[in-house]
């Protein structure tokens, strides 16, 4: 009798942690981000993944445990924002998110960029990223924020649109509205512990 209650113990704690791994990364994907930006889409999850980021020198793939993409617009029609949702395993998460810094230090050298890496406190989370130095290209800016102790990396791709279609006309503008969304991106974060 013992040895079935430890198994069915055993058991629950696995289904409990499993759930509340999966909750973690999926919250990101229902938060609410205010009246400004709205998720329109939730792809995943996927599994045992890797992507490439471009170092100096090359590139190196970021491998990928479990992952989200999150599709966000601005004022409900304007593509914003392309996310990244991601547990790196645990053995390869530091590694990650080293190469994952270095891959900002790369863009940041870029002439079409600004020529270094932010990093800016929002309610209590850490984001680092790269902007273009003027409004043109596909992405205006790179963004991510890391939790260390989940070994979970949140990667932000941040649209450009077509002048006729964007709600912003100049970069100062662009920017005001990214700070925007970082601060409503961090509301959903707070819960968790950051760095």
């Amino acid at each position: 009798m013992t040895k079935l209650k430890l198994l069915l113990f055993t058991l629950v704690s696995v289904a409990t942690w499993c759930s509340a791994q999966d909750s973690n990364l999926k919250r990101f994907t229902t938060c609410n981000l205010g009246p400004d930006f709205q998720i329109v889409q939730a792809d995943g999850p996927v599994s045992d993944i890797a992507w490439p980021a471009p170092i100096k020198g090359g590139e190196v793939s970021i491998p990928v445990e479990e992952g989200y993409r999150v599709l966000v617009t601005y004022r409900e029609d304007e593509p914003f924002g392309n996310l990244k949702v991601e547990r790196i395993p645990k053995k390869q998460y530091p590694d990650a998110r080293i190469n994952l810094l270095s891959s900002f230090d790369f863009l940041s050298s870029e002439p079409s960029m600004d020529a270094k890496v932010r990093s800016q406190k929002i309610n209590g989370v850490t984001f680092y990223g790269v902007d273009r130095a003027k409004l043109a290209g596909g992405v205006l800016s790179v963004y991510a924020l890391f939790q260390d102790d989940q070994s979970v990396i949140v990667s932000m791709y941040l649209l450009n649109a077509e002048p006729a279609e964007r709600k912003f006309n100049t970069l100062a503008e662009y920017k005001t509205i990214r700070d925007e969304f970082l601060n409503a991106f961090s509301k959903c974060v707070v819960p968790a512990k950051s760095h």
